[in-house]
Parts: C-alpha cells; structure tokens; sequence
C-alpha cells in the first residue's frame, strides 16, 4: 500500500470513528440537553477553561514528538509514560489546594469539588496517552475508532441514566470517568502495553523538545478557544456559557469529525515524506479541496437551518444558541484551508513560526471579543468569525513560505466545493419562496427535514452529475457504492 492509500485509508477508519463518536455524543447530548439546563453545562465548561489547559501542559506535546519520530524504542514509551504520570501528580496537587479559590473566583461553592474531582482524570491520562501513541504511529487508526465509539457510548448511556435520577453536573463527570477508564483497559490490551517505572530524564527530555513547541502552540489555540468562556463565565454567567457552547460544538462537529480525522492521517503521512516538497504541496493542496468538498455543505446548512435546529431538536429553552450557530458557521470554509496548514507546519517542524500565527489569532480573538460582547453572544460569536478568516490567511501565507505554494492555487483547490454549495444555496431559496409559504403553519422539525433533504439532494446531485475533473475519483468512488448499494 502506496503512502496515498495509507492515507486514504487511515482517514477512512478515523472518518468512521469520528462520525460514530459524533452520532452518539449529538444523540446523547440531545437528550442530556433535555434532562439538564444550560447552567448544568455551563458550570463543567468553566472548569474545563483550566483543566483543559492544564492538560495541554501535562501531555507536554511528548506524544505528537513521539508519532513524529522515525525510529522509537519501547524505552522511550516508557519515559514519556512516567514524565507524563508526574507531571500530571503535580497538576493535580496544584488544583486541589486552588479549588476554593476558583470557586470564590466564580462566586459558586460548587466549584470546590468540581475541580477536585475532574481533576483526577489528570493521573489517568498516560495510561490513554502512550497506548493510543503506539497505534497510532502503525496507523491502526481502526482500533482507536472502534474503542472511541464503543467507549462513547457507554460514556453517553451512564451519563443520561445518571442525569435521568437527578444527579445533574455529576451525571456529566462521573460518566467521563466511566468512559476513560473502559478505553484505558482497551487501549493497552491492543497496543499491548504495560507502563514500567522507568526515569529516563535524557530520553524524555529528547521527546520534550519538539513537543515543546507542539504543546505551546496547542495552550495558545486553547486559550483563544477558551477567551470566550472566560469572558462570558465572569460577566455573563453559566447559562450564556451553556448557550455560546451549545452553538460552538455544533459547529465544531464536521470540524472534529472530517476535519480531525484527516488531519491525524495527514500530519503522519507528511511526517513520512517530510524531505520531499512537491508531494507535500500535493497532499495539502488535496486535502483542502476534500475537506471543501465534505464540510463546506454542512457548515452552509448550519447557518441557513439554524433556528429549525435549534428549536426543532433542543426546545425553546436553547433559542438563544440559533443566532450564534448560524454566525459560527461562515466561519468553516477557513477551517478547510487552516486545519491542514497546521499538519503541514507540524511535520515541517516549524511549530516556533507557527506560535507566531496562534499568538496573532489569540490576539484578534480577544479584541474581536471584547467588542463584540456589547452586542450579546451573536456578537462575540461575529468577532470570533473575523479573528478565523484573519487567521486562515496568515497560517496559509506561513505555509507558503516553506511549501512551493501561491495563494491562487489554495484558491482553486477551494473552487470544487464553492461552485456545488451554489446547488445547495438555491435550492434553500426555492424552499423558502416557494415551498414554505404553501404551509398555513410553522412547524421547525419540518422546515429542517425539508432544509436537510432538498438541499442535501441538490448538492449530492451536482457532485455526481458535475463534470469536475479534480473530483472524478471521488464520483466514481460514490458511484460504485451507489451501484453495490442497489444490487
């Protein structure tokens, strides 16, 4: 198997992992949605802003190194493992004695034993971390997707049996807990791994310094992502931080289920042929057409259909999510051009420059925040949405300084998905001018089954019946499962 194919292939079952994963955790968060309010999850998205930073710290980017390297011993696993283990001893000490703090910060006692309790996870995460590594370097990506929804949905069904008997936040941290340790005791019988006490400080720190610049780039992009929460958690309060996310997940659901899952397959298949230039310019420039091709439809019916979403599935209580889901959801096409990049800038081992484009977006983040808040969440989602597009044109322009790469030609690798959304577009106007009036009601369900099907069917139609030369691999992939799927 060619390296393409490895790719391809590798991309598929990670496709499939995160497309299970995103089926059960949207199915299971509509109900959780349901059973508990937007405080509920607004209060475990406040702790989230630091453990997950935190977790950025403990990882310490040491995996990525890890993937990255061309030759590894089983030694060096078990160096990461232990730097790992105690890095995470510590971050745990240091938020069980802050706990009180933070909870007076945020004027809510509950918040004590909030951090004091997910913050255990931090002691478990090498045990994840090291054999999801080891498989992910063989490129079994079918394992991990396989463990990834089989844990997903024993998370999903222990959370909603708990927030089913009352138990609110805690249905959301307990059933975390169930679900790492299931993929913990899977994850190691697969990589067949068993952590050994070994302090190999000069192998670890040999891992460290790639991983270094990994992990600060990885705490800058968490910080910009975070800015909002942070804003909002102090001068607005967990019902708004429940609402923002509510519409910030949503949009991120093509993101981390294509996005992510390309990006994994990619970032080790520009790692293998990381001398070679041309071949790299040729995988990047592909996969932004492709992630075009599969996201930019959805991200579009995102934005058109996100009142009927909004109501039709999640109930009145979450209207204030439309406006901020529709207005995220402009921002996809940049995430088809900058998620790639930063594969590229990964195993180009020009992270150091790449902190300069996340530091600049954390920047045009935070300004694009604090303007936009005066205008509610709709306003902080609108100034996110430049911050991105700024961002997007500063990561592809680093990318092109290393790569053989002009802006035009980004341009035409998005030209494929633009002209086939335009289907998608018109056929939403006939639907709004010209069928919707004919109904004496308003009933949001419908309006979206409608959204989903014609729109759907006008985009698939243009993609099989288009004569795009640069997709015809593609349609006649989907052409020969149509056929099989009919006999």
């Amino acid at each position: 198997m060619n390296l393409g194919d490895s790719i391809r292939s590798g991309a598929k079952w990670l496709l499939f992992g995160s497309i299970g994963n995103q089926v059960i955790q949207f199915a299971i968060g509509v109900v959780l949605a349901r059973l508990l309010t937007p405080a509920d999850f607004g209060l475990i998205v406040t702790v989230q802003i630091f453990t997950g930073l935190a977790g950025l710290i403990a990882g310490g980017g040491m995996g990525q190194a890890l993937i990255r390297e061309k030759d590894v011993e089983r030694l060096d696993f078990h160096a990461v493992f232990v730097a790992q283990l105690l890095i995470g001893a510590v971050i745990y000490f240091v938020f069980f004695v802050t706990a009180p703090l933070i909870a007076k910060a945020f004027g809510d006692p509950v918040y004590t034993d909030l951090v004091r309790i997910s913050t255990l996870a931090f002691l478990l995460r090498p045990l994840v971390n090291i054999p999801s590594v080891i498989l992910r370097r063989d490129m079994r990506f079918k394992e991990t997707s396989i463990v990834n929804v089989a844990a997903g949905l024993l998370t999903g069904a222990v959370g909603i049996a708990l927030a089913w008997l009352g138990w609110g936040v805690w249905s959301l941290v307990i059933s975390g807990y169930v679900g790492s340790l299931a993929t913990i005791a899977a994850l190691m019988w697969l990589a067949r791994y068993s952590p050994k006490p070994v302090l190999a400080l000069e192998r670890a720190r040999r891992f460290a310094a790639f991983g270094l610049k990994f992990s600060l780039n990885d705490i800058v992009s968490y910080a910009r992502a975070q800015s909002a929460n942070l804003v909002m958690s102090r001068e607005m309060g967990p019902a708004a931080v429940g609402t923002y996310n509510k519409a910030d997940s949503l949009v991120n659901i093509p993101f981390q289920t294509i996005s992510g899952s390309v990006y994994e397959a990619l970032f080790r298949g520009l790692s293998t042929v990381q001398d070679d230039l041309a071949e790299s310019k040729r995988l990047y420039l592909r996969s932004i057409e492709l992630l075009g091709v599969y996201t930019l439809p959805i991200y579009i019916g995102m934005a058109w259909l996100a009142e009927p979403f909004i109501l039709g599935i999640y109930g009145p209580k979450w209207a204030d999510a439309a406006i901020p889901l529709a207005v995220l959801a402009l921002s996809g096409i940049f995430t088809c051009v900058g998620h790639p990049a930063g594969a590229v800038l990964a195993a180009q081992n020009m992270l150091g420059r790449e902190l300069v484009v996340q530091l600049t977006f954390l920047g045009t983040t935070v300004l694009g925040i604090l303007i936009g808040m005066h205008w509610g969440v709709a306003g902080i989602a609108t100034g996110i949405v430049i911050a991105r597009g700024i961002a997007a044109v500063h990561i592809t322009w680093l990318v092109a300084t290393r790569l053989p790469l002009s802006g035009w030609e980004v341009v035409r690798a998005l030209r494929s998905s633009i002209f086939l959304s335009l289907f998608m577009l018109a056929a939403f106007l006939l639907m709004k001018y010209l069928v919707l009036p004919r109904f004496a009601w308003s009933w949001p369900l419908l309006e979206l089954a409608l959204g989903c099907l014609v729109g759907g069917a006008a985009y698939a139609a243009a993609f099989l019946t288009m004569p795009i030369a640069s997709l015809s691999g593609e349609r006649a992939r989907w052409m020969q499962l149509l056929r099989l799927q009919r006999a």
